[in-house]
C-alpha cells in the first residue's frame, strides 16, 4: 500500500525543559515541498504450502535497509535519466539529485525547523516566558498559540501559495527539468566497473574511521556505487560489485589493499591487510 505526500512533515526537535529528553513534535504550519512515498507492508505472509506467518524482520538489519535504500536510488536515478532529467550524486554520494534545481532553491526549502524554533522563542519572550525552561507540553501549547497568532507562518492548507511566494522571492521561475539529457549506453561490465570504483572509494573513506566493519557494509557501498549507472539486475548487480571488491581489493591511503574477512562475535566482519600490518607493528 503506497501513499504519496507532496510536503515534508513539519516536525520540530523540542527538548523537555532544560535537562529533559528531546522529542519530535508536529508543527501546526506548512512544511517544505518534498514529494515522497510511504509504503506500508502488512506483517503477514502466506507460504507456498498455505501456511500463514509473519515477516522475518530479523533479516532487515540496518545495513540491509541502507542497501535497499540505495537500490531504490538506482531505480529512481534511471527513471529520471529515461525522462531526460540531468542527475548527479548528492554531497555524500548516497542519493540522487536533479542538477537543474538551483542550490539556492534547495537551501530555501530545507531546514525550516530552525526558523520555526526561532520564531517560537521570540513569541515566548514577548509573553515573558523562557522557551528553554518550559516543559514539553507547555512548548507544544505555545507552538499552537504562536501559530494561531500568525507568528510561525502560513497553515498547511496554504502551503502551495507559500512555496510559490518563496520561490518568487529568490527570483526562481521554474520551468522544467526534462531537458533531454544525454544518456550514455553502458554494457553490464562497464556499469559494474564504474560502480566498483565508486564503491571502493567510499569503502576506503569508511575504513579511515573504522578498523573493522560488518561484512554487510560491502553491499551498502556496492549499491551506492550503482546509483550513478543503474542496477537493472537489482541485488544481483550489487552482488557482482561486491565480488569485484573481494577479488581486486581497493586503494586505501594511497596503497593497494586486499580485504580480510572472518567471524567475530557471531557475525561476519571485514578489515584489510594494511590494518593488520598496523596492528602487528604495535604488538610488543
Amino acid at each position: 500500500m503506497t501513499f504519496a505526500h507532496d510536503a515534508a512533515r513539519p516536525t520540530l526537535a523540542v527538548q523537555d525543559g532544560c535537562e529533559g529528553g528531546t522529542y519530535l513534535v508536529d508543527a501546526p504550519i506548512a512544511g517544505d515541498p518534498h514529494f515522497h512515498l510511504h509504503n506500508f507492508i502488512p506483517n503477514l505472509v502466506v507460504t507456498e504450502d498455505g501456511r500463514i506467518g509473519s515477516i522475518d524482520s530479523r533479516v532487515l538489519t540496518a545495513h540491509k535497509v541502507h542497501e535497499l535504500g540505495a537500490i531504490f536510488q538506482t531505480y529512481l536515478a534511471q527513471n529520471l535519466r529515461n525522462l531526460g532529467v540531468r542527475v548527479g550524486y548528492d554531497e555524500d554520494e548516497q542519493a540522487i539529485v536533479a542538477l537543474d534545481i538551483p542550490e539556492e532553491a534547495v537551501n530555501l526549502f530545507s531546514k525550516r525547523d530552525r526558523q520555526v524554533i526561532g520564531d517560537a522563542k521570540r513569541f515566548a519572550r514577548e509573553n515573558s516566558l523562557n522557551w528553554d525552561e518550559l516543559d514539553l507540553d507547555r512548548k507544544k501549547q505555545l507552538l499552537h498559540e504562536a501559530s494561531a497568532a500568525g507568528r510561525l507562518g502560513k497553515s498547511k492548507e496554504e502551503a502551495h501559495d507559500v512555496w510559490r511566494a518563496q520561490a518568487a522571492g529568490i527570483g526562481w521561475d521554474h520551468e522544467t527539468v526534462f531537458v533531454s539529457a544525454h544518456r550514455p549506453i553502458l554494457s553490464d561490465a562497464e556499469r559494474r566497473e564504474t560502480a566498483y570504483k565508486l564503491a571502493a572509494k567510499s569503502l576506503s573513506r569508511e575504513f579511515f574511521t573504522s578498523a573493522v566493519l560488518d561484512k554487510e557494509r560491502l553491499r551498502v557501498h556496492a549499491a551506492r556505487g550503482l546509483i550513478s549507472v543503474g542496477a537493472p539486475g537489482g541485488r544481483e548487480d550489487v552482488g557482482a560489485v561486491v565480488r569485484m571488491i573481494e577479488e581486486h581489493g581497493f586503494i586505501h591511503d594511497g596503497a593497494s589493499v586486499t580485504l580480510i574477512s572472518g567471524c567475530h562475535d557471531h557475525a561476519l566482519r571485514i578489515s584489510h591487510c594494511a590494518q593488520v600490518r598496523i596492528e602487528q607493528a604495535v604488538i610488543p
